[in-house]
C-alpha cells in the first residue's frame, strides 16, 4: 500500500481490528495462527507482534476488505452470532 507523503499510520489493537471487521476476536486470531481465512487459502491482514501485543495497521484493513478478502460465508472460524450479513 501506497503512503503519501507525511502521512502517519493509524495501528489498532487486535480487539478493535476485530470489532471493525464485524467478527469475533477469536476469529481473528485463528486466522492469524492459520495463515488463511478461508478453505480457498485467502490470506488473513497483516498482523504486527510486539511482545504479547498485537497490532493491526487500519489503511491496510480498508485495503483488504476493498480487496474482497472477507466474506463471512467463506470464513473457517468463529463468527458472532449476532453480526449483520
Amino acid at each position: 500500500m501506497a503512503e503519501e507523503k507525511g502521512q502517519t499510520r493509524k495501528y489498532i489493537s487486535e480487539k478493535e481490528a476485530a470489532e471493525y471487521l464485524g467478527i469475533a476476536e477469536r476469529t481473528l486470531r485463528s486466522w492469524r495462527s492459520n495463515g488463511r481465512v478461508d478453505n480457498k487459502g485467502t490470506p488473513p491482514p497483516r498482523a504486527y507482534v510486539r511482545g504479547k501485543h498485537v497490532y493491526y495497521e487500519h489503511g491496510e484493513l480498508e485495503e483488504w476488505i476493498r480487496c474482497g478478502a472477507v466474506n463471512a460465508d467463506d470464513t473457517d472460524g468463529y463468527t458472532r452470532r449476532n453480526s449483520k450479513r
